[in-house]
C-alpha cells in the first residue's frame, strides 16, 4: 500500500535517492537520513506503519504530485517534500501523530518553533516564512480547510521589507570593491594549472589568508593518492564550479546582466564585439523582441577572453552549452538554481562578505548615473526604461549634492549655500511680491528662500530634482491643511512661486529642459530627492 508514495516523472541521477513521503508514515521516520531510511525500515528499526497517519500523508502526497504533473520543477517538488518532512519531524518530537484533525494545532506550534529559531539567530526570517507559508498551502489543500485557515490561526505574516534607508553609497562601493578584489584573487589562483596539479588547490588571498581546496572530496578520499592526482572533471567538478561562479559574478559586475539571464546564456548564441573603449556582448532576449547589447568596460575584455580560453582548455562545451554552466557531481544532475552556492560557501569559510548579484548591478548603474550626470544614460546602458531604473535601481545618493555644490562654489567665490537648495549671492532681501503676512527671508528658514532676491538656482539635475520634490512636499502639506480646514493661502503662494522657478529653469537651455523632464518622471514615480523624501513619506503616513 505504501509503495506508491514516490513521484513518477522525476529524473534522478545515478546516486540520487528518489523523493518519497513513505518515511512520514513511521514514528521518527521523517528524521532519518534518506540513504538510511530503507535499511531501517526493512530492519524493523522504525517499527510498523502508523495507520492514523495514512490519510494526511496520502493527501499531502497528492498535492505534491500535482507539482510534477503540472510541469513544476524538481526543485519545487524537493522544497515541498523538505517542508513536509520538517513538519513531521516536529510532530515526532512532540510524540504526536499528525492527522487531518490535529494538523492545524500542530502547524501553529511548528510555526512558533520556527520563529524561536529566528529570534535566537539560528535562522533567517525570510527562510522560515517561506517554509511556513508553503506548508500552509499544502495543509490547507490536503485537509480542505484552505490556506488562509492555517495562516490566520498561526498568525503568520510576511516579513517587513527592510528598507527604507539603504546603506550609504560610499559603503556600498567599498563592499563591492572588496568583493571584486576577492573574486580576482580566486580566479587567479584557480587557473588551468590548478586543474592539472594534484589536489589540494591552494587559494591565496591578497589579505594574507590561505585555504586548501579539495574539490568536494571527503576526508577519507583526501587520503587517497589516486583521488588527489585524478585531473578529470568527474573529480574536479567542485573546483570548476567555484571558478565559473566567480567568473559569473565578475561578468555581472561588468555588464549589469540579471543573474538568471547571465546564468542562462548559451555560449554558441553569443557574439562579442569591441567598440571603442567598450566591450559588447550581444544575444537575443525575448522580452525585448530583438538583439540586446550588454556593455562592459574595455578593461574587462582580457579577463573574459582568458576565461573563454580556460573553458576551452578543459573541454567544458562537451559537458554544458551554457557560458557559465556548472558541472554536476557524478551520478547527479545540476540544480537549476542560478545562485552561486559554491562561491557563497567559500566566502563564508573565508569570513569575507558576499555581495549578491542585484547589489553589484545597482552599484554599477548608480556609478554610471553619477559619472554621466544622466540617469537616462545609465538606464539605457543597463537595458531598462527610465521608470524601471528609477523604481528598482537608482538610489538616493548622499554625495551627489555635496559634489555639485563644491564644483559650483569653486567657480564663484561669493556664492554660499542657500537654506533651501541652490545658492545665495548676498543678504536676505525680500522680493516685492512677498505675500502679506509672510516673514522676511532670514537665511535660516528654507521656506522663505524662494521669496528672496539673493536666492539663485544652479543648473544641475540634482537641483531641479530637489525643487520638484520640494514642490510635492508643499502640495502634500496643502492637502493635509485642507482636511483640517486650515488656511492654505501661504502654501498656495509658495507653490505658485516654485512653479515660476521651475518654468525659468526649463527655459534656461535644452540641457536644463532635459533635466527637468527626467526629474519630473522621477517624482511622478514617487522617487523623491533624498533631502525631502523622508518628509514626504512622513506626511503620507500622517494623512492615512
Amino acid at each position: 500500500m505504501i509503495d506508491d508514495l514516490g513521484f513518477d516523472g522525476v529524473v534522478y541521477g545515478e546516486e540520487r535517492i528518489p523523493l518519497t513521503l513513505r518515511s512520514c508514515l513511521y514514528v521518527n521516520g521523517a528524521g532519518c537520513h534518506t540513504k538510511k531510511f530503507e535499511e531501517y525500515r526493512l530492519g524493523n528499526v522504525l517499527g510498523l506503519v502508523v495507520t492514523a497517519r495514512i490519510p494526511l500523508v496520502y493527501a499531502l502526497h497528492s498535492e505534491l504530485n500535482g507539482i510534477v504533473s503540472s510541469g513544476g520543477s524538481p526543485r519545487t517538488l524537493e522544497g515541498g517534500v523538505s517542508r513536509v518532512r520538517a513538519f513531521y519531524m516536529y510532530s515526532d518530537g512532540l510524540g504526536i501523530d499528525p492527522t487531518k484533525a490535529n494538523a492545524c494545532s500542530l502547524y501553529c506550534g511548528w510555526v512558533k518553533s520556527l520563529y524561536k529559531s529566528v529570534n535566537s539567530g539560528d535562522a533567517k526570517e525570510d527562510g522560515c516564512y517561506g517554509k511556513a507559508s508553503g506548508m500552509a498551502t499544502l495543509l490547507g489543500n490536503a485537509t480542505g480547510l484552505g490556506r488562509e485557515f492555517f495562516v490566520l490561526n498561526a498568525g503568520l505574516t510576511a516579513p517587513s521589507k527592510k528598507n527604507a534607508f539603504p546603506q550609504i553609497d560610499k559603503q556600498n562601493l567599498g563592499d563591492a570593491k572588496r568583493f571584486i578584489d576577492d573574486l580576482m584573487d580566486i580566479r587567479n589562483c584557480l587557473g588551468i594549472e590548478a586543474f592539472q596539479r594534484p589536489l589540494p588547490a591552494q587559494l591565496k588571498m591578497s589579505n594574507g589568508q590561505e585555504i586548501m581546496l579539495y574539490s568536494g572530496l571527503t576526508q577519507h578520499e583526501q587520503l587517497l593518492a589516486d583521488k588527489l592526482t585524478n585531473v578529470s572533471l568527474r573529480v574536479r567538478y567542485a573546483l570548476y564550479n567555484v571558478r565559473v561562479e566567480t567568473e559569473l559574478m565578475l561578468f555581472i559586475s561588468q555588464t549589469s546582466i540579471n543573474l538568471s539571464d547571465a546564468a542562462g546564456l548559451k555560449f554558441q548564441e553569443l557574439k562579442f564585439y569591441t567598440v571603442g573603449d567598450s566591450f559588447e556582448a550581444r544575444t537575443y532576449k525575448g522580452r525585448k523582441q530583438g538583439e540586446v547589447i550588454f556593455t562592459a568596460y574595455g578593461e574587462y575584455k582580457p579577463y573574459f577572453l582568458d576565461f573563454l580560453a580556460f573553458r576551452k582548455a578543459l573541454g567544458i562545451s562537451e559537458h554544458t552549452n551554457l557560458l557559465f554552466g556548472k558541472l554536476p557531481q557524478a551520478g547527479r544532475t545540476v540544480s537549476d538554481n542560478p545562485n552561486p552556492r559554491s562561491l557563497i560557501r567559500l566566502m563564508k569559510k573565508l569570513e569575507r562578505p558576499f555581495v549578491i548579484a542585484g547589489e553589484l548591478r545597482k552599484t554599477r548603474q548608480n556609478w554610471l548615473a553619477r559619472k554621466a550626470g544622466d540617469p537616462a544614460l545609465a538606464a539605457e546602458i543597463g537595458q531598462h526604461d527610465l521608470e524601471t531604473f528609477g523604481r528598482y535601481y537608482e538610489r538616493p545618493n548622499h554625495q551627489t549634492a555635496t559634489t555639485e555644490w563644491s564644483n559650483y562654489y569653486r567657480s564663484s567665490a561669493k556664492a554660499k549655500r542657500a537654506a533651501l537648495v541652490g545658492e545665495c549671492t548676498g543678504q536676505p532681501i525680500p522680493v516685492k511680491e512677498l505675500p502679506a503676512g509672510f516673514e522676511k527671508p532670514n537665511c535660516v528658514n528654507p521656506n522663505l528662500c524662494i521669496f528672496c532676491i539673493s536666492y539663485k538656482g544652479i543648473k544641475t539635475y540634482s537641483y531641479i530634482w530637489s525643487i520638484l520634490s520640494y514642490k510635492v512636499l508643499r502640495e502634500r502639506e496643502k492637502l493635509v491643511s485642507l482636511r483640517s480646514n486650515a488656511d492654505v493661502s501661504g502654501l498656495e503662494s509658495a507653490i505658485s512661486r516654485l512653479d515660476q522657478i521651475i518654468g525659468a529653469f526649463e527655459t534656461a537651455g535644452k540641457k536644463c529642459a532635459g533635466w527637468l523632464a527626467k526629474a519630473a518622471q522621477q517624482t511622478q514615480m514617487g522617487n523623491y530627492h533624498p533631502r525631502w523624501s523622508g518628509f514626504i513619506h512622513l506626511l503620507d503616513v500622517a494623512s492615512l
